[in-house]
């Protein structure tokens, strides 16, 4: 493959990446979130109920920043965190019933977003961009994995 495609395929997913999060940012302001606090409730949401570790693990961050998120997100009301009765070394957090609420609201907006973003994009279309954007996520998870010795 060229290098400029490489280049090109790289500076589209940021680019695309980049606008999504200035049109979930505008709407943020709503719910007192900033957008590293939107992606921890949207992980916790996604996977339902969540260790710390794991938390920390899929959001690529620093264990004492993952606990600062989740500690502005217990004070608002959108996720509580609980120590596991099994293990009480293992702290877990999942959303609050306000929290869901909040993640329906931005999902929606999300997807509305997205919406009229491939509005002019056949449903095929759509389909081999979610088809093949989906088998590079896994390639790149693979040699993430491998990068790590996992």
């Amino acid at each position: 493959m060229a290098d400029d495609l490489l280049d090109r395929l790289e500076a589209a997913l940021r680019e695309a990446s980049r606008q999504l999060n200035r049109i979930t940012r505008a709407r943020l302001a709503e719910f007192e979130l900033t957008l590293p606090r939107f992606y921890a409730l949207k992980m916790v949401g996604h996977c339902g109920v969540l260790t710390m570790s794991a938390l920390q693990e899929r959001l690529g961050l620093a264990p004492s920043t993952v606990t600062e998120l989740v500690d502005d997100l217990v004070e608002a009301g959108l996720v509580i965190r609980e120590r596991s009765h099994e293990d009480r070394r293992v702290v877990t957090v999942a959303l609050t019933p306000a929290g869901k609420r909040v993640m329906a609201r931005l999902g929606r907006y999300r997807r509305e977003a997205l919406a009229q973003a491939a509005a002019g994009m056949t449903e095929e279309k759509l389909q081999a961009l979610v088809r093949d954007l989906t088998l590079l996520a896994e390639a790149l998870d693979r040699l993430a994995g491998s990068a790590d010795g996992g």
